[in-house]
């Protein structure tokens, strides 16, 4: 049974649900969601446009005892969870390195992973996402954002995408600890851009390459068409759209 607990309005839900979880034990598994979202963050502090009552805005709490090398893998079960659901809505879907997710070259979802540390290990983990579900226009200046609803031409039922993101995500969650590696293989299949020769930039400036895979620890490997080996980490180099 899920166990979801509804606001109306709140700042953020990664932090809401990080209160609570300071305030109360809670069930792993528990998901925050809220119609509208004003302090909403994304990864290195950049933003998420949301028309209140329209998308998907919410976080989910995992008890977890994991290595701290572990974390990557719950980057992956997040992406992983909405790319799964939505490949029965629609073609086209991927995870753009290291968690957005992508219809063709717009992105419709981003994730926003939080987690507790004791000593070396994992303790717990916030999984924030943001889904655009049926919001017909953006007016902020985030570059290629887009919707289930501007794909399908059609309204979507938030409720039963979120049920089977949940449902997705706890399934990969318990298989970590059976089956991490098998959750690796999925996530690399699935990468925007994957084997395709497209042009990138980083300190160095533009650059021609295809991307090789993503390793364990989070890591972007990338093949030039000069045929250079490159390894980056995230934000050190950006993607290009001719």
């Amino acid at each position: 049974m899920l166990n979801i607990i509804a606001y109306r309005s709140l700042g953020s839900t990664n932090l809401q649900l990080k209160e609570l979880a300071a305030q109360k034990e809670l069930l792993s598994g528990t998901c925050l969601t809220t119609e509208e979202q004003w302090a909403g963050r994304g990864q290195r502090g950049s933003s998420w446009e949301s028309e209140t009552g329209k998308n998907l805005i919410f976080s989910v709490y995992y008890k977890l005892d994991l290595p701290i090398e572990w974390n990557f893998y719950l980057v992956e079960v997040a992406a992983l969870s909405i790319k799964k659901v939505l490949d029965n809505y629609c073609k086209f879907i991927s995870i753009k390195w290291p968690n957005d997710i992508y219809y063709k070259d717009k992105k419709i979802a981003g994730i926003l992973i939080e987690n507790d540390l004791q000593g070396k290990k994992i303790s717990s983990s916030i999984m924030g996402i943001g889904l655009n579900v049926n919001q017909t226009s953006f007016i902020s200046d985030a570059p290629n954002p887009i919707s289930l609803i501007q794909i399908l031409n059609k309204e979507i039922n938030r409720q039963d995408i979120l049920e089977k993101i949940l449902k997705e995500m706890n399934l990969l969650v318990q298989q970590i600890l059976t089956n991490k590696l098998n959750i690796h293989e999925q996530y690399n299949a699935c990468l925007y851009r994957k084997n395709e020769l497209r042009p990138y930039r980083d300190d160095g400036g533009e650059f021609l390459a295809e991307i090789l895979e993503v390793d364990t620890e989070g890591f972007l490997h990338l093949k030039t068409d000069k045929n250079e080996l490159r390894k980056y980490t995230f934000k050190e180099v950006k993607y290009l759209v001719l």
